[in-house]
């Protein structure tokens, strides 16, 4: 029988787990060792593994209608593209 490769998942907020550590959660809730009262935290999740800023600029309606479009296309929100616009950005000046 060949053994099956561990999956690592990472979370919005950064942490990372695997199957084993998934595989334990389950074990400890259907042990009962674990009460069912989850903490409550206000706000919204962490997108990075750090705090973000609001950056704010005007542009013009053609071009933020075209962004929607491009987002709608592959299942973005216009915020993921513009960070992955910026980003790629970033990356092509550097090179």
């Amino acid at each position: 029988m060949s053994k099956k490769q561990q999956g690592t998942y990472r979370f919005a907020g950064g942490i990372t787990v695997t199957d084993a550590d998934l595989e334990a959660d389950a074990q400890r809730f259907e042990a009962g060792e674990c009460d069912g009262a989850w903490k409550v935290l206000p706000g919204r999740p962490q997108l990075f593994g750090e705090d973000t800023m609001p950056v704010g600029t005007r542009l013009p309606e053609s071009l933020v209608r075209e962004l929607d479009e491009a987002a709608g296309e592959l299942g973005q929100t216009r915020s993921e593209l513009i960070r992955r616009f910026i980003s790629d950005g970033l990356l092509a000046l550097k090179a």
